[in-house]
């Protein structure tokens, strides 16, 4: 049985993550994580916040705006991510700023190292 995985990201895009048998321990810690590592600039740690088991989570940023998405597999969860960032471009309108990836943990809980080179989604032009 997996641990559950909390991933928290604040609006200036500091995130926290944590992995723990109990959910609330989980939540609070990725809160504490997220707080921790933006100090009083991240007084919004835990208002954008998702706990899953067994599943990939992505926390992208698209300038003010963040959002988290989780999938099965690596491929379902950036494919949830593209059609929030559709949802958010209806939204924002063309303002929406691209959107890039935050933090990425795998289906085992772990954080995976960033790439050199920030990566951004393929947002369609025309929507879905």
């Amino acid at each position: 049985e997996h641990d559950w995985v909390a991933l928290t990201v604040a609006q200036n895009g500091t995130w926290g993550a944590a992995s723990n048998a109990n959910l609330t321990r989980a939540m609070m810690q990725a809160i504490r994580d997220c707080a921790r590592k933006s100090g009083p600039a991240g007084n919004d740690c835990g208002a954008e916040i998702t706990t899953v088991r067994a599943s990939w989570s992505l926390a992208f940023a698209c300038g003010d705006y963040t959002f988290i998405s989780n999938g099965a597999t690596s491929a379902d969860a950036r494919i949830a991510a593209i059609e929030r960032a559709i949802d958010l471009k209806e939204i924002v309108g063309t303002a929406l700023p691209p959107c890039a990836l935050v933090v990425a943990i795998d289906a085992d809980g772990r954080i995976l190292p960033s790439a050199p080179q920030r990566e951004f989604l393929a947002i369609p032009v025309n929507g879905r």
